[in-house]
């Protein structure tokens, strides 16, 4: 199945730029430009903002937390990291790893 329209709480997998092959969670969608936060290298408070065109939308969520998102209640960045965890299934050797 194949996602054309992002939404708030969706999974992405980036595939450009210094993230390249970095798991996200869709927090914010302005138009083609999107706001990315995985809980650990990008914060909800900071999140990293990605051309829709340089990102696959995965068909997954994090639910329960893309749910808070839309209610507008506070989510924390450990809930993210837990939840991208959990829902996309990835390990730790998994993870992004930021390059210097």
């Amino acid at each position: 199945m194949k996602v054309t329209a992002p939404k708030v709480g969706g999974v992405c997998f980036s595939l450009c730029g210094r993230d390249k092959g970095c798991l996200y969670v869709i927090i914010k969608v302005e138009g083609e430009r999107l706001y990315l936060a995985d809980g650990k290298n990008k914060s909800i408070n900071s999140p990293k903002k990605k051309n829709v065109k340089h990102v696959r939308l995965l068909p997954k969520s994090v639910g329960q937390v893309a749910e808070r998102f839309l209610s507008g209640k506070k989510v924390y960045d450990n809930e993210i990291a837990y939840a991208l965890k959990a829902e996309a299934k990835i390990s730790e050797d998994d993870e992004c790893q930021k390059a210097t």
